[in-house]
């Protein structure tokens, strides 16, 4: 059976909403560090009942937001939030384990893993630390992971992929082992993610909205899903991405909602082939609700 995920945030009505919490710096200076571990304590919480709610409307993949903002911020780096929290993120791994909910996490936009400054290749690497050891503390199977884009075209796009190659070896091999690797859909095409991935060994995460709006090489897409799929671990089943243009904004614009004729007609052509479809739409749960509800 595929599962169909959505992301982050949950919002059936005014009176219920399930969302992570964030806070301003100033938060920080002002009623210290005993305020931001009651929002992080309060998003783990959060994660809990969205689990619980994925599970009690037949969903099996979810994107976790931001449990931790500011966590690698210079003024919340020195503290250990993962520590502290072991005995909440270990419940919350049992919690998606008994409910057999696959978790995976998105880099934030600052993560820029081949950039040509080092310190935000230094601040990126910290990052994907931090999302390497919240799925370690929660246990969460091999194929969990955190999916990141190649970054920066700083310098030409060969070199940028270079430095990618460089700095993802330079990683300890238990961060590397939650990285996947997506096509955007601007600069680095699906070809592109692919010749990191045969330097590197980083499984890829197929995008079809990107591939769509990106693809130089004019690769077809159940073949870019074949090889895409075919980078990934025996035992671990691949993850893919799938989302509509919005018909009035800009080319690579997200639609509201995901259409099921569309979605299954892409599926007819890879029935062959095993994966788990991450939903990158606006109405988020409606639509993997939906989809695992009319296609599972």
């Amino acid at each position: 059976m595929r599962r169909f995920g959505f992301v982050a945030n949950i919002t059936t009505s005014d009176e219920y909403k399930l969302y992570m919490k964030s806070f301003k710096l100033a938060t920080l200076k002002k009623r210290g560090l005993e305020k931001v571990l009651e929002i992080y304590k309060e998003n783990i919480e959060t994660t809990s009942s969205i689990i619980k709610y994925c599970k009690n409307n037949g969903i099996k993949f979810y994107r976790m937001g931001d449990l931790f903002p500011f966590s690698t911020h210079p003024e919340l780096a020195h503290f250990d939030h993962i520590a502290h929290f072991t005995d909440e993120l270990y419940e919350l791994g049992q919690l998606a384990k008994f409910t057999k909910t696959r978790l995976s996490i998105h880099s934030s936009m600052y993560c820029k893993l081949n950039s040509a400054n080092m310190e935000t290749v230094k601040k990126s690497a910290l990052e994907l630390s931090n999302h390497a050891k919240l799925m370690n503390a929660m246990e969460l199977p091999a194929d969990n992971r955190t999916v990141v884009h190649v970054g920066s075209s700083g310098g030409g796009k060969d070199e940028a992929k270079r430095r990618f190659i460089h700095n993802f070896k330079v990683l300890p091999e238990w961060v590397q082992n939650r990285i996947v690797l997506e096509n955007d859909d601007k600069t680095y095409s699906y070809k592109d993610v692919e010749d990191i991935h045969k330097e590197t060994g980083v499984p890829i995460v197929l995008d079809i909205f990107h591939l769509r709006c990106h693809n130089p090489e004019g690769i077809d897409e159940i073949e870019a899903l074949r090889r895409a799929c075919g980078t990934w671990a025996e035992g671990e089943k691949p993850e893919i991405h799938f989302s509509s243009q919005d018909p009035e904004k800009a080319k690579g614009s997200h639609s509201a909602m995901l259409k099921v004729e569309e979605l299954s007609s892409f599926l007819d052509k890879a029935v062959d082939l095993s994966f788990d479809v991450m939903l990158e739409v606006k109405d988020t749960h409606l639509s993997a609700e939906r989809m695992t509800r009319e296609l599972s």
